[in-house]
């Protein structure tokens, strides 16, 4: 839920309607909701908080709502209003009020907050990533194959756009963005497949048992070597039986 805008006053008399925020819509919301919280107030009685609206900013200014009473108990000297729901138009002219009690003639704070249930649109031109937008539209402005803004004719793609074309900046980006094949055999083989066991360590796994050099046949360890034979891959523990009780890797 976005926020609009905030605001705060200090040492303030509400003990009569005080105006202590106004909005200037800048799109049009279907649910615009305000929050208000004061502190440093007398308590002990009703607090009042409204809205209203002002079409386009001129004419005629509408009371929102029924105002929002709210009792305070005696000394509690902070509070938080229930939160006002309401719509409005692009360039409405939003304005909240308060009013307390006769005692209330410095209240230490008044904090008003704007926040949106519907999000906030995006001006795509404007966005922030502005650098990557003027880049992109130095690079579409004059390609080869356009003049004048009109696209000529293209056939079999014999006209479309080639290397030279893009800009430096725009081929820098696609390069950065495609990975090299390193990258993706890297990944690939990276790629847990039983616990912590990856494709390229269960691989090493197999060529020991299918390619390497073994030895110990008949007895109760019996070891596979790597194929370069340069360390013992595997190493497997038996019973007299047979069975393998233990099994060791080295997997590096």
């Amino acid at each position: 839920m976005p926020k609009i805008q905030g605001s705060t006053l200090s040492n303030q008399d509400i003990h009569t309607a005080l105006l202590i925020a106004t909005l200037t819509a800048g799109q049009e919301y279907s649910g615009l909701m305000i929050q208000v919280m004061a502190s440093g107030v007398a308590g002990n009685g009703n607090y009042t908080l409204y809205a209203t609206r002002q079409l386009a900013g001129s004419g005629a200014v509408y009371q929102y709502q029924v105002p929002t009473v709210y009792a305070v108990a005696s000394g509690a000297t902070i509070i938080a209003f229930p939160s006002l729901l309401l719509s409005c138009s692009n360039t409405d002219v939003i304005k909240v009020y308060i009013i307390g009690l006769a005692g209330d003639v410095s209240i230490s704070s008044i904090i008003t907050e704007f926040w949106t249930t519907d999000g906030v649109k995006q001006d795509l031109v404007n966005a922030p990533n502005s650098t990557a937008v003027t880049a992109i539209q130095s690079g579409l402005a004059t390609p080869t194959n356009i003049t004048a803004g009109t696209i000529t004719t293209v056939t079999n793609l014999t006209n479309a756009p080639s290397n030279g074309d893009f800009t430096s900046t725009m081929k820098s980006s696609i390069t950065a963005a495609v990975p090299d094949t390193a990258s993706i055999v890297a990944a690939v083989l990276g790629g847990v497949i039983e616990g912590s066991l990856t494709i390229q360590q269960s691989m090493r796994i197999f060529l020991a048992m299918l390619a390497g050099k073994a030895s110990g046949g008949g007895t109760v360890s019996q070891i596979f070597r790597n194929t370069l034979d340069s360390k013992n891959r595997i190493t497997f523990t038996t019973d007299a039986n047979g069975n393998r009780t233990a099994v060791t890797f080295d997997l590096t």
